[in-house]
């Protein structure tokens, strides 16, 4: 697996900066200090194991739930190339919006 050099973008310059992002459930630990920039026009996947984390990431990107620390910056849409949005439905609501 190839590891891309990690370069720090300012927040007022990307779509979606994620910098330390920690969050616990009690003594389970399920994300720790994350960090990614997703720049406008880019499209980004969230993938991995069952219980790696995925579901909280997307809470948290969404404002469903509070990080126990780190910075969410989303920048509003309409400011990228083609008015990028970002949303999340839970499994129930994805279903019933089809």
């Amino acid at each position: 697996m190839r590891e891309r050099a990690r370069t720090a973008v300012p927040a007022a310059v990307a779509q979606l900066s994620v910098k330390d992002l920690t969050k616990s459930y009690g003594t389970r630990s399920v994300l720790d200090q994350v960090c990614f920039t997703v720049r406008p026009g880019e499209k980004a996947a969230v993938i991995g194991e069952n219980v790696s984390g995925k579901s909280t990431l997307l809470r948290l990107l969404a404002a469903a739930e509070v990080p126990d620390a780190g910075e969410i910056t989303v920048r509003p849409a309409g400011y990228g190339p083609g008015g990028e949005r970002a949303g999340y439905a839970s499994r129930p609501e994805a279903r019933r919006a089809g």
